[in-house]
């Protein structure tokens, strides 16, 4: 798993590259969401890579990094200074969302995390259904009139639950649907160090960041660098 792909490299540079941290930092967004009275934030699994709906995480810890998640195709308000917003206002066709640690993947309108998946990892970013200044929906790409939706309806839900997609209906739709399916926007849990730069991997390519930087997170430091003559 923790591979490092340097198979026909010349250089060190086709295997690690510095990462824009500037124009990438501006990208990151934790969707919100309240549910009775605890506030939740949209993460990525850690162990299968679904969507799932969490407690608002500490400080540094390692949930701040899977509530983070980086849109490649965003608006910015012209009057968020104004309305003191503090994340970047999402609207429009054919958004993708991205884990903070997993360069280069995107999430799938099945809530997958996979390379490069093509046209199944689009969203349209839309005003939220439930009609508030600021949230936003996440529709599928390829099934207009269905949206990433937190799980429970009115029941509620608890931190761990993965999140679903709900489908409007033509009798209408309730406002427990139009909640569900309605994020707040907030300020990434998580940004990209100044020194952050992109491993190539096998399978996946990864963030590496100066250590002392880190507060409760997981992390590695060794990795196998495959070669073209050996595989360690």
């Amino acid at each position: 798993m923790w591979e490092v792909d340097a198979r026909n490299a010349t250089s060190t540079a086709d295997w690690i590259a510095a990462l824009p941290h500037q124009a990438i930092n501006s990208q990151l967004v934790t969707l919100t969401q309240q549910s009775g009275a605890q506030t939740f934030v949209l993460s990525v699994s850690a162990t299968d890579g679904t969507l799932t709906m969490d407690e608002m995480p500490a400080a540094g810890s390692d949930a701040c990094v899977r509530a983070t998640i980086v849109v490649d195709t965003y608006v910015v308000d012209s009057t968020a200074a104004e309305h003191g917003a503090a994340a970047p206002v999402l609207h429009g066709p054919n958004v993708t969302i991205a884990p903070f640690d997993r360069p280069g993947m995107a999430i799938t309108n099945g809530f997958e995390v996979k390379l490069h998946p093509g046209p199944e990892a689009l969203f349209n970013a839309v005003p939220g259904l439930d009609g508030l200044p600021g949230s936003v929906s996440l529709e599928l790409g390829t099934r207009p009139g269905c949206f990433v939706t937190a799980p429970g309806g009115a029941r509620g839900y608890r931190a761990g639950d993965k999140a679903q997609v709900g489908c409007r209906t033509s009798g209408g739709d309730d406002a427990a649907f139009r909640k569900a399916a309605s994020f707040t926007q907030a300020a990434p849990l998580r940004r990209y160090h100044p020194l952050s730069f992109v491993a190539k991997g096998t399978e996946r390519s990864f963030v590496l960041e100066p250590l002392r930087s880190l507060q409760d997170e997981f992390y590695t430091v060794y990795f196998n660098l495959v070669t073209a003559a050996a595989d360690s």
